[in-house]
């Protein structure tokens, strides 16, 4: 006998959009088949079918349908965990991108065969390949290790985990390695899988000592690692700028078990930043983005983004409205150096000095063809 409830959210959806209740219960059986399988009593089965029901009813409502019919975000909006599952998070399924990420080519290459491998394990299973458990990005901050981290779980749209370092640090003898376990449990309690990613991983993977509380959260992370099955479709990602300091044991195979190398951005990949940092900045004509690509030489992707975010300050201040070359150049110099110290005074013959110095510079730079002089200044920063 069918419930009215039931009936009732059953015809509403109807009305909505294509998504059927034959759909509805394809996607649903196996995230309760484990809690109906305990319930005895008819009566409370039907009450939760009818909860059920009226969730996503009511999810249709708030979201007036339009994210609701494909079967992937039909996914995400029955996964509750009072049906016996972990909440899908529609914020942690991220449509960010490799294309999203300016530079880092060679990062990008390698994360693709994780892609491939998260999105058809069988395939790799079949032939005996075996795919590292873990990733440990290395480079200096502001390169995109993070974005990378957040473009693979895009690519494979798969939950992303992100964790600092410092969250595990030990205010009380436990704690940090409680907080792993719990975040190792949350990412198993992802059906399809998810990305983890821990960002500036030295904090707790510091070489042990005897002395050192931080050992238990390593010991835990080191047992999480060694606890994988490779069908959980969980991958980790880890950051740090200091490898040099990791415990051994932290690197060794089947742990991170690769280490991909993320590097300043050379010319091309200062090109892909800067488009991907001013698709909705407006300039004038005598912007040349080129030649801005050429000046950021030795800049960190952060520090380019930045660039441009204080050109639009400059912009804003001088009541402009559009960015000129002048705003970016200024705005180069206060990210290089800092902002200018015009009321810090240099006596006469110091000046002369730094003059002599600074054109020196000038003087070897206009003799090499591969680069150019853009500007000299002898005023303090």
């Amino acid at each position: 006998m069918e419930i009215e409830g039931v009936k009732y959210y059953r015809e509403e959806i109807a009305k909505r959009d294509e998504i059927t209740l034959q759909q509805i219960k394809e996607v649903a059986e196996p995230l309760i088949r484990k809690e109906i399988s305990q319930l005895k009593n008819e009566n409370v089965l039907v009450q939760r079918i009818d909860e059920f029901l009226a969730d996503i009813y009511i999810c249709k409502v708030l979201y007036n349908a339009d994210g609701l019919k494909t079967e992937t975000n039909l996914r995400n909006i029955l996964r509750r965990e009072k049906f016996g599952s972990k909440d899908y998070d529609l914020a942690k399924v991220t449509n960010f991108r490799f294309r999203d990420v300016g530079g880092c080519q060679e990062a990008k290459e390698e994360l693709k065969e994780i892609v491939a491998f998260l999105r058809n394990p069988q395939l790799f299973q079949q032939s005996g390949a075996k795919l590292p458990k873990g990733v440990l990005l290395v480079g200096p901050h502001g390169n995109g290790k993070t974005l990378l981290g957040k473009a693979l779980a895009g690519e494979c749209q798969l939950p992303f985990l992100f964790r600092s370092g410092s969250e595990f640090e030990e205010m009380v003898v436990g704690l940090g390695a409680r907080r792993i376990r719990e975040l190792f449990a949350e990412a198993r309690s992802y059906p399809n899988g998810c990305i983890i990613f821990i960002d500036e991983i030295d904090s707790i993977g510091r070489r042990r000592n005897t002395h050192n509380s931080n050992d238990l959260t390593l010991n835990q992370l080191l047992n999480e690692l060694d606890g994988f099955n490779p069908r959980e479709n969980i991958f980790i990602l880890a950051a740090t700028n200091f490898p040099q300091v990791l415990d051994a044991a932290l690197l060794r195979p089947g742990r991170f078990d690769r280490q991909i190398f993320i590097t300043l951005p050379n010319l091309q990949a200062r090109r892909e930043i800067i488009k991907l940092a001013t698709p909705k900045i407006p300039f004038r004509q005598d912007v040349d983005l080129e030649e801005v690509a050429s000046l950021t030489r030795g800049f960190s992707g952060a520090q380019i983004v930045n660039l441009f975010n204080e050109a639009t300050l400059l912009c804003l201040r001088y009541n402009h409205k559009k960015i000129s070359q002048e705003h970016i150049f200024e705005a180069h110099d206060r990210v290089l150096m800092g902002p200018s110290s015009l009321s810090h005074t240099i006596h006469p013959s110091k000046k002369k000095i730094v003059a002599f110095h600074e054109a020196g510079h000038a003087i070897i730079g206009l003799s090499l063809p591969e680069t150019s002089v853009k500007k000299i200044t002898v005023v303090p920063r």
